[in-house]
This record gives structure tokens, C-alpha cells and sequence, in this order.
């Protein structure tokens, strides 16, 4: 049976990945891999982690990738970039890349030696563009944050599934499938706690925070394996410089 691993909220952690996926799970072609988004900031080595999910996605190892709210910071921060102009002060103030900032977008910018959004290559805008939402599996749905049950179509509220930190799971709009998310970092026994009664469990936490190395709980990568409910949990072992 083809391994099913979902992985969530990696935050430049570019070393802490590489030994998730080549030393502990050791994938191979036979794998399919499902990212939950949030690649990037926080961590230092984000133009690291998106070079190594390029190449990922060019082999020949199955992999989908999801949008998370910090890849949806990072194209507002350059989309309104690209549409300022100057006032007569040669003074123009970009607001989304203010907020990109303060949820750790400066770390990368800095990732790509800049400290200009526009400056990003385009070849890593185009790709998070086209980041899917979700992805719908026989038996689970795979989103960043969760979906709006209080809408009739749970998928039709694009914004609630990158930026919500309530996940409620109606099952009859859900179709009674497992939804797996990322996004709110929850303590790693919580986590663990949450596969002790699996065949009641409707929702599943993935992120530990894995930049949040240096707090009691938190600072680990999480991998899930959809067919068994096996979790291989990684350390961080990046560098976080604060």
C-alpha cells in the first residue's frame, strides 16, 4: 500500500525537513506526500525549504502542497508592492508587507539576500500562486486551518481555511471524512493524545510549532501517515536566531 505522509507548518526549517523526510520516514517513489502550507518565515532557511519542495516536486516522488496565511502574506506583501506608486514625497507605504513583517516575512526576505518583496524571483511567486486550498482524499480533508461549517459549502470560504483558528467539524457537510490541518500550534501530548481514540477523532491537529524550539511542548515537525495513523515527530534542528 502506497504511504500517505501529510506534513504541516515547516517555517523554514529547512534542515529539520530534510531529516524528516530522507532519515526518518526515508521516502522513496512509492510515497505520496501532502504539505499543509505555511513553508515559510519564522525559521531562517526559507529559500532553502522552497528550493528542496521544487526539486520534491519535479522527482518522481508523488507530492501536492497547500497554500497556508503565510505564503497568502507573502503574495498580498508583493502584489500591492507591484501596484504602489510614489506620492510627491517619493514616500508610499505598503501595509500587507507591514503585516507580512510582523508575522516574520523580513526572515524571508532575508532568505533571499534582499530586503525588497519585489525582488523575490518570480519562478517562487508563480509557485505559491498556485497553491491548491485543499485536497479531498477518500477518508480525509487536507486543508491548511480548517473549514467554515456555518457556510452550506464548507469550500467556498477560501480565507477561513488559511487564516481561521477554529477548526469545528460539522460531518454531514465534512461527509463524514477526517479533516487534517495545521496552522494553530498545539503541545506535542496533545498531539500525541489525539490518535488515542482515533476512531472518534474528526479532527486532526499536525503543528507543534517547530520554530518554538526553545519552549517546553513545542519545536517539533510532525508527519502523519494516512493509512495508519503512524506520527513520526522530528526535533528541530535549524538554527533559529531571533
Amino acid at each position: 500500500m502506497r504511504r500517505q505522509w501529510v506534513i504541516s507548518d515547516i517555517h523554514g526549517c529547512y534542515k529539520t525537513l530534510k531529516t524528516l523526510l530522507e532519515d526518518r520516514i526515508v521516502v522513496t517513489d512509492e510515497d505520496s506526500l501532502f504539505f499543509l502550507g505555511d513553508y515559510i518565515d519564522k525559521g531562517d532557511n526559507n529559500k532553502e525549504v522552497l528550493d528542496y519542495l521544487l526539486n520534491l516536486e519535479r522527482s518522481s516522488i508523488h507530492c501536492v502542497f497547500l497554500r497556508g496565511n503565510h505564503e497568502d502574506y507573502c503574495l498580498k506583501a508583493y502584489d500591492e508592492e507591484k501596484e504602489l506608486i510614489p506620492d510627491e514625497c517619493n514616500f508610499y507605504s505598503n501595509v500587507r508587507l507591514m503585516e507580512w513583517f510582523s508575522h516574520g516575512g523580513l526572515k524571508t526576505l532575508m532568505s533571499f539576500n534582499t530586503q525588497a518583496v519585489e525582488k523575490i524571483p518570480s519562478l517562487y511567486i508563480n509557485w505559491m500562486r498556485q497553491l491548491q486550498y485543499y485536497i479531498e482524499l477518500d477518508k480525509f480533508l487536507l486543508v491548511h486551518a480548517g473549514f467554515n461549517c456555518n457556510m452550506q459549502d464548507i469550500f467556498e470560504d477560501k480565507n477561513y481555511m488559511l487564516y481561521s483558528k477554529e477548526c469545528t467539524v460539522d460531518k454531514v457537510k465534512t461527509k463524514g471524512k477526517i479533516v487534517v490541518h495545521g496552522h494553530v500550534p498545539l503541545k506535542i501530548n496533545n498531539i500525541i493524545s489525539q490518535f488515542d481514540q482515533k476512531e472518534k477523532c474528526f479532527n486532526i491537529y499536525l503543528d507543534n510549532g517547530v520554530y518554538m524550539k526553545d519552549i517546553i511542548g513545542f519545536g517539533n515537525l510532525i508527519a502523519l501517515e494516512l493509512n495508519t495513523f503512524e506520527i513520526v515527530i522530528q526535533p528541530c534542528i535549524d538554527k533559529i536566531v531571533d
